[in-house]
């Protein structure tokens, strides 16, 4: 229990560092989230802080590769947007191409980043990994809509 703790802290000091600091919001919020996310995620794994610290930076290495090619999807995805609006069809096969293959390298990121996982989690963890992943995205995904629809109601009546 007494590991779990300083994982917990450890994990949540640098954001009771932000909370104090003006123009906290959206990025607050993205930090409390990944907070949030890490604390169940070790609930659910029940990792020893060894094998927490070095399963966290494999995690943190992989999510920080799959953010860079989000960004070129974003861009892409911009250009894409240009294209259309310029009816510019010579770039339309490239530009599909284009994004195709950042969504293939990402696929490879995240299953290079599962396989990766075989020397410290045991096969029972990966599994629960990756179905962790589905579930608390989708929980959160489904409680944002559910926010959503509810303020939507309310201003409507």
């Amino acid at each position: 229990m007494k590991k779990i703790i300083v994982i917990i802290l450890i994990i949540a000091t640098p954001l009771v560092a932000q909370m104090d600091r003006p123009g906290k919001g959206k990025k607050d919020f993205g930090k409390r989230f990944e907070t949030l996310e890490k604390i169940k995620l070790l609930e659910t794994l029940n990792l020893d802080e060894d094998i927490a610290i070095k399963f966290f930076a494999r995690r943190n290495l992989s999510r920080n590769k799959i953010k860079e090619f989000d960004e070129e999807k974003d861009n892409i995805i911009k250009q894409m947007e240009s294209s259309l609006e310029n009816k510019n069809k010579a770039n339309y096969n490239e530009l599909v191409n284009k994004l195709l293959g950042i969504e293939e390298q990402m696929f490879l990121v995240k299953k290079e980043f599962i396989k990766s996982l075989d020397d410290i989690l045991t096969e029972e963890q990966i599994v629960k990994v990756m179905l962790f992943e589905q579930k608390f995205k989708r929980n959160v995904r489904d409680l944002l809509i559910e926010r959503g629809r509810k303020k939507f109601f309310k201003e409507h009546r």
